[in-house]
């Protein structure tokens, strides 16, 4: 039986509008949808039903979990009990702190100002429309992340990606923050997903060594409720510097798995969903990829893109000035910032280059050789780089402070 009446009067009427608290617009919106029906299965088999269906979402024992919060919230309700339930408080019951264990590997990427128009950004949105599995690579500092972060305008409207920060601004080295373990990588990503889809979070309830087959599952469920929601739109997974978890998880002893390793393995990916890839090219060959995947160079700067940039940090100068900028920094857009930043006029930036043009290496040698000159240590730079490089990280203080250049 179906009530659709809005002729609500009398005892009837407020009995339901004291009941449910609602207005009597708002009443008469939820009767119209009200559906009471015979014939329902028994409670209990419902019970298992509803728990077999959020279990598939949430990938975890739904049951276990439930029981948990029950036997909490009774708790709570006794005598001697704190009504008051926050956040923390429900994750602190699951073991995952202020929310860490929900989300192991947050971004640790700069905010995106900006982005200087680039075909190469063009050119990766076709072909990621057109390849499940695609690599964007290219020298160091020439915008690979940029440009990945930049993809989502250049898709079909409704279009979204998910950016996992592989580098963590050098936290991957850590070995208590680790980036390419199955757990912390595929945790990680499932509640991206979650978060980016609407869908409901993964409770890692309790550790698992492979997390590769629940996150197919979850990806499985979360591109369908996305294509209902946003058809013909695309859902990127960005694995952004991904040779830096690739090779420091081949270089552990033993050598670790790299949950990267296991993700592009995925075929027969949804539709919807695609996977890219960013990393030097220089490491291409270690990364393991299949033979289909569709490879994407990210050039240095063109000379308007150089043009660019300069107008965006509120420079001008002539031709000539923005010419010799282009070509003293190697073309670089991680060099041109540099250069770029608090310089008063585009000729204290092209001074700054002089007179033989900088590379990455030089601006971190250059740092490396204030670092030494302010704090007076005398060592060979060579050797101290060396010892540096020895040290297991996170880097102790110390010698933090001698890199930075403190005294």
């Amino acid at each position: 039986m179906q009530v659709a009446s809005c002729k609500l009067q009398g005892d009837d009427y407020n009995s339901l509008k004291r009941a449910t608290g609602l207005g009597k617009n708002q009443l008469i919106q939820f009767c119209k949808v009200l559906v009471l029906e015979g014939g329902e299965s028994a409670r209990a088999e419902l019970r298992e039903q509803n728990t077999k269906e959020i279990s598939e979402l949430v990938l975890s024992p739904v049951k276990d979990m439930a029981d948990n919060l029950r036997v909490r919230i009774q708790e709570l309700l006794g005598p001697e009990g704190n009504r008051t339930v926050k956040r923390d408080t429900v994750l602190s019951w699951f073991n995952l702190g202020r929310g860490q264990g929900l989300f192991p590997c947050e971004p640790e990427l700069e905010p995106l100002s900006e982005a200087i128009p680039r075909s190469t950004t063009e050119t990766l949105a076709s072909e990621v429309q057109k390849h499940p599995l695609v690599v964007l690579h290219g020298k160091g500092g020439c915008g690979k992340t940029t440009t990945a972060r930049s993809l989502e305008t250049a898709l079909p409207i409704g279009s979204r990606t998910i950016v996992y920060d592989c580098y963590g601004a050098g936290s991957y080295r850590d070995p208590s923050r680790p980036r390419h373990s199955s757990w912390q990588g595929f945790t990680q990503l499932s509640n991206e997903l979650a978060r980016s889809t609407n869908t409901p979070l993964f409770f890692p309830y309790s550790e698992r060594e492979d997390m590769a087959p629940p996150f197919r599952q979850k990806l499985e469920t979360a591109s369908e409720i996305f294509g209902r929601e946003n058809p013909g739109s695309l859902l990127v997974i960005i694995i952004d510097a991904a040779d830096n978890i690739v090779t420091h998880a081949a270089t552990q002893t033993p050598p670790q798995r790299c949950f990267v390793d296991q993700l592009v393995a995925f075929t027969d990916l949804p539709s919807n969903v695609r996977i890219l890839i960013t990393c030097r090219t220089s490491r291409l060959s270690k990364m393991n990829l299949p033979e289909e995947t569709k490879e994407v160079l990210c050039p240095a700067f063109s000379l308007s893109e150089t043009r660019a940039m300069i107008a965006l940090h509120g420079l001008e100068g002539s031709e000539t000035a923005i010419s010799d900028f282009h070509d003293l920094s190697r073309c670089i857009p991680r060099v041109q910032t540099s250069a770029l930043a608090g310089a008063m006029s585009l000729s204290d930036a092209v001074d700054f280059l002089r007179p033989n043009g900088k590379s990455l290496n030089d601006l971190f040698d250059s740092k490396v050789r204030e670092a030494f000159d302010r704090s007076g240590v005398d060592i060979r730079r060579s050797f101290w780089c060396a010892a540096l490089d020895e040290l297991s990280a996170p880097m102790p203080a110390v010698a933090r402070l001698c890199e930075h250049g403190s005294t």
